[in-house]
């Protein structure tokens, strides 16, 4: 069955806009949000439902709302 695909923590975010996450291809580990802060991302992550070998995912993180000076 293979060992769990590490937490991704994504890096250069502003993290007082709002995010949207979209599953391109593959699955996020339930309980992942659709929808929050660049702070959330950057700090927890998320972990793929990736298992064994040759395995792919794709996403796309939106930027919905940006910070207001």
């Amino acid at each position: 069955m293979g060992y769990p695909f590490p937490t991704l923590y994504l890096r250069g975010l502003d993290p007082d806009s709002t995010y949207v996450f979209t599953a391109i291809a593959g699955k996020v580990q339930e309980g992942t949000p659709q929808s929050a802060s660049g702070r959330y991302w950057m700090q927890h992550g998320f972990n793929l439902a990736l298992r064994g070998d040759f395995q792919a995912a794709a996403f796309r993180l939106e930027l919905v709302r940006a910070q207001r000076p």
